[in-house]
This record gives structure tokens, sequence and C-alpha cells, in this order.
């Protein structure tokens, strides 16, 4: 790197280039491999991990793991109908607080409390957690069919490999 200061600019630019044109080469081939590599766990990748969501090859030199990873994210609107059809009262509120449009901030005076309505809207805004949610169905106030409304799920994979 101490023989770049002894490059021109045009030097420069162009190794800067080469390499980042080799970089997006090497990342289609990562992903082509990528690809292959998850086309032959899935062919006959041995399930492992908890609850037997990955998959594994165990080669001479390697263990390959495809990983799978979920993501829930809770139906806001669905969920809150839900608990207040049910009486289920597990819910987060959040106070949300906008300066009113055309208020200049620097002039709220220090006795805001006494004239909050003068400045700000205040909207509450209630939100049901996954954590909530799967409480809730663990103690059999909501059924499977009902926490499946309200939730969905979706699935990534990520690629794992090991030297043995």
């Amino acid at each position: 790197m101490s023989h770049d200061k002894d490059k021109s600019d045009d030097e420069l630019a162009e190794e800067y280039l080469g390499i980042d044109g080799q970089v997006k080469t090497l990342d289609v081939q990562k992903k082509g491999l990528k690809a292959e590599l998850f086309n032959r766990l899935d062919d006959h990748g041995n399930p492992h991990g908890k609850d037997q969501k990955h998959l594994k090859i165990d080669t001479e030199n390697y263990r390959i793991i495809k990983q799978a990873r979920s993501t829930k994210t809770v139906h806001q609107d669905v969920a809150l109908e839900l608990f207040d059809e049910k009486g289920i009262d597990d819910f987060e509120v959040d106070s949300i607080i906008t300066v009113k449009s055309g208020v200049d901030v620097t002039k709220i005076p220090s006795k805001l409390i006494k004239e909050i309505n003068k400045f700000f809207s205040i909207e509450n805004r209630r939100t049901v957690s996954k954590q909530s949610l799967e409480h809730q169905f663990n103690k059999g106030k909501i059924d499977h069919k009902e926490y499946k409304a309200c939730i969905s799920e979706a699935i990534s994979h990520s690629l794992k490999i090991d030297k043995v």
C-alpha cells in the first residue's frame, strides 16, 4: 500500500475500477456456488439443529449447513381487533407527540405541561407485541387459527460452512 503514494491519480482510479470489477465478478460466482450448495442441501441434506429446521451435509473436510431463520410480524389491525373482541388488555401504548405545523419550537414556554394542547397533537397508539400474542395463545385465550390470522412468518436461509 505504501507504493500507492507513488502512483498517479489515473493509475489509482484504474486500479480501483479493476478491483471493483473483480469484486462484482466474485459476488456473482459466490451467489452461483451458494445456489448450487442450497440445491444439494435440499436434495440430500440431513435435518439438523433445534426442531430439525436446518439441513446439513458432512463431507470429508467440511460441514455445510443451510440455516433457516424466521421473522414473525404481527398484523396490528387484526390483533388489536381480536384482543378488543376477547377483552384482552395485553398491549403496549405509545404516545406520539407531534409539534403542530407553524409552531416555532424555540418559542415553546418552559411551563409546557400546562399549555401542552396549544402546541402539540398527542396520539396514543396501541400495539400488540409478538410476545403478548404468543403469551395469550399459550394461555389458551386465543386459538391456533386466531393466532395464525394475527401473525405472518417469513423464512430466510443462510449458508454456513465449517472446516472439520
